[in-house]
């Protein structure tokens, strides 16, 4: 039998395949982020925003938006659960901030104040997302 020191085409095809199963085992990119958020201790009514910017240049706000027990689910983008791990500044806008003068709120949205030191823009929250998923709670207080 004599030894070739040209590359078999068979290892070729194995090469490709442990290749495809390792990238399989690949970090995702995104990792879950919730958390309920309150106001004067009480959990939010459905609809609220919550905002998460992320802190590099060209990162692009992320949006959650609370259920009727005030819990918020961040998504990258429309359909893409989990943000990428990183530091956010985490900001709640005023139902109808930046919807028009005309945007009719339901009672339970047009009632809740949040105060500027947490609305976007002006807000100090930060959030630290790390990898196996963040859990961040919200308390605002109205006064």
């Amino acid at each position: 039998m004599r030894l070739s020191n040209e590359w078999p085409a068979w290892m070729s095809g194995v090469l490709l395949v442990t290749l495809a199963v390792a990238g399989c085992g690949a970090r995702a990119t995104r990792t879950p982020v919730e958390g309920i958020l309150r106001v004067d201790g009480k959990p939010v009514p459905q609809g609220l925003k919550v905002v998460f910017t992320p802190d590099t240049k060209d990162g692009e706000p992320c949006v959650g938006v609370t259920n009727d027990k005030g819990r918020y689910v961040m998504y990258a983008r429309p359909g893409m659960k989990g943000l990428p791990p990183g530091r956010y500044t985490v900001a709640i806008p005023m139902p109808g901030d930046g919807e028009g003068a005309s945007l009719i709120l339901p009672p339970e949205l047009a009632n809740i104040t949040i105060p500027d030191r947490y609305r976007p823009g002006r807000s100090t929250l930060v959030c630290d997302v790390r990898w196996g998923g963040t859990v961040y709670d919200i308390d605002v207080t109205s006064e």
